[in-house]
């Protein structure tokens, strides 16, 4: 295609005619395979959209529940080991929290 380009720029024919079949490859076949393609991938994504389900409310409602649970556990820990926080629920509640973060981001 550069070669066609600069033998065009010099003004040989062969230039010319090599851009002209490009010109005409493109127009006649790339373009229409990719329009093709193109609309082959919008519907399915249309259809996979459409296969999506609603929200996974289990999942949700686990992840506010699962917190809930161990700040509890930490609630009522502490009156019997005087521990303001236990080192083995502190982990387990970051990461029962930290994975929500980056659930349902597109």
């Amino acid at each position: 295609m550069e070669s066609a380009r600069a033998d065009n720029r010099q003004g040989l024919l062969v230039g010319g005619a090599c851009l002209r079949t490009a010109d005409d490859l493109m127009r006649k076949q790339m373009l229409p395979a990719a329009q093709e393609l193109y609309q082959r991938e919008n519907q399915r994504l249309r259809a996979d959209c459409g296969h999506a389900g609603s929200r996974p409310w289990v999942a949700i409602a686990l992840g506010v529940v699962a917190p809930a649970a161990l700040g509890w556990a930490q609630y009522r820990t502490y009156p019997r080991t005087n521990r303001v926080l236990n080192r083995g629920l502190v982990a387990a509640a970051t990461v029962a929290v930290l994975p929500r973060g980056t659930a349902g981001v597109r």
